[in-house]
């Protein structure tokens, strides 16, 4: 980095790439947003990136990124992203020793802001003195208050111990009553007893009324796998009848080709804001490649594979409700049981593939589909080249987690 060269400018710079290599859910709120902006776009919110090395936390993650992965930045630049980040001893100096001396700064001396900091934890420390004085003057009357109190005690121990000779004599009158009390107990006691067994009884009639309802409930559950198994009969036979023999003709290579939506102006492509925006289309419609999502970084994947997919359909189906576009979620058949729990949650339809791998599966609705924009979720590169030949466009797992979260 050249004298030339503005060492906030450098350090905007470097943090960029910081923010770039991180996963959306690593970063502060304030950063997350800024992730699928362009170095040039990112200095004109400088101010919000140089806030955010306040965070001890951030400077902790930029250090290990800088020893661990070891970025290939300009020199000058690793040099003063790492100063910012370690705030070694005299690093304010350091850093303003870096900056051209033609140019006045006019960010805040971090030198007068710590010497001012300094001042306001000797003010506290004043303030703690103070009352803790006070709490031992007030400890001292209390102690001095409860010299006289046991002295009052002693006094009345004196006088309650006439008062218990004639506690006594009252102690035998009350045993008489208490004898009586306990007759009257133990008459509430037969009665409750009656009515613990009429309870009981009663208890016993219901569990035999549940376990009949639970007979019922399992033949009810055993027809309605019975007819979902029918289900998925018929439309694997209707899936066969619209698959024309000898030819390979599809809707998409009758008509027009398929027109990708644009990346906003501003923003990569793997931006979540980006996603979020093709989303918003007029008549697009969402693709998902289950398990690629579920098992991504930031995913489920620690979770049995029927609760990746009940976790996945759930979040999914409130983002599709919100956003009112109709998504279809495919999974590999072969992972799943003879009959899936599943197959439409609102917006949101599942598909289990059968007889192919769920990678085939997507393509076929991609190449089956109107021609209006389709958004296929994945992070398989093969699957990736696949759909975008047909003018699909591609978003990776972890934008679609960002929107999610």
């Amino acid at each position: 980095m050249g004298p030339e060269t503005d060492v906030e400018t450098a350090l905007v710079r470097a943090v960029g790439a910081f923010i770039r290599a991180m996963p959306a859910q690593e970063l502060p709120a304030a950063l997350r947003r800024l992730q699928g902006f362009r170095p040039q776009t990112l200095l004109k919110h400088r101010s919000e990136v140089l806030a955010a090395l306040e965070d001890e936390d951030l400077r902790a993650k930029i250090v290990d990124w800088l020893d661990e992965v070891k970025p290939s930045l300009p020199k000058g630049e690793l040099k003063v992203l790492r100063i910012a980040a370690v705030r070694d001893e005299g690093w304010a100096e350091a850093l303003a020793s870096r900056s051209p001396p033609s140019e006045p700064r006019a960010k805040v001396d971090p030198v007068a802001r710590l010497t001012a900091e300094l001042e306001r934890e000797k003010t506290k420390v004043k303030r703690a003195r103070e009352d803790l004085k006070r709490a031992k003057d007030a400890t001292s009357k209390e102690i001095v208050s409860g010299a006289k109190q046991i002295a009052d005690l002693k006094r009345q121990l004196e006088a309650s111990k006439a008062e218990n000779e004639t506690a006594m004599e009252a102690a035998t009158a009350a045993r008489g009553a208490a004898e009586a009390a306990r007759a009257d107990a133990d008459r509430s006691v037969r009665k409750a007893a009656r009515a613990l067994e009429k309870a009981e009884a009663d208890a016993l009639k219901a569990r035999s009324e549940l376990k009949e309802l639970r007979r019922e409930l399992t033949a009810v559950t055993k027809d309605r796998d019975r007819l979902e198994g029918r289900v998925g009969t018929l439309e694997t036979r209707l899936e066969r009848v619209k698959k024309v023999p000898g030819t390979t003709e599809t809707p998409t290579s009758r008509g027009k080709r398929r027109v990708p939506l644009p990346v906003p102006k501003g923003r990569l492509p793997s931006d979540p804001q980006t996603l979020d925006e093709w989303l918003s289309a007029p008549d697009v419609r969402l693709l998902i490649d289950g398990y690629n999502v579920t098992m991504a970084k930031g995913g489920f994947g620690d979770l049995r594979l029927e609760t990746q997919r009940e976790r996945l359909i759930t979040e999914i189906a409130s983002l599709a409700a919100m956003k009112g576009v109709p998504t279809t979620v495919v999974f590999d058949g072969k992972d799943v049981g003879r009959h899936p729990a599943r197959k439409k949650k609102g917006h949101v339809n599942v598909h289990y593939s059968k007889g192919e791998i769920a990678d085939d599966h997507l393509v076929g609705l991609v190449q089956r589909s109107p021609e209006k924009p389709v958004v296929v979720v994945t992070s398989d590169r093969e699957l990736t080249e696949r759909v975008e030949e047909h003018g699909a466009n591609v978003a990776n797992s972890p934008q679609l987690l960002s929107l999610l979260r």
